[in-house]
């Protein structure tokens, strides 16, 4: 019963701070999400120069 009772609670813990660190945040989750799409499709189309690999430094 115990162990039940500490998992209920550190879950709404979690939401707790999703939700508070959502409502810190300085534009909508929607806006953010579309800013993250949009910044996948444009970095999708950019190649990648071998030259800098981190490997080529090591």
């Amino acid at each position: 019963m115990e162990k039940e009772k500490k998992k209920k609670l550190l879950a709404e813990y979690k939401q707790q701070q999703k939700k508070e660190f959502e409502a810190s945040l300085p534009i909508p989750r929607e806006i953010f999400l579309d800013l993250f799409d949009f910044l996948d499709q444009e970095l999708e189309s950019l190649t990648c120069y071998d030259a800098f690999l981190l490997r080529n430094y090591v």
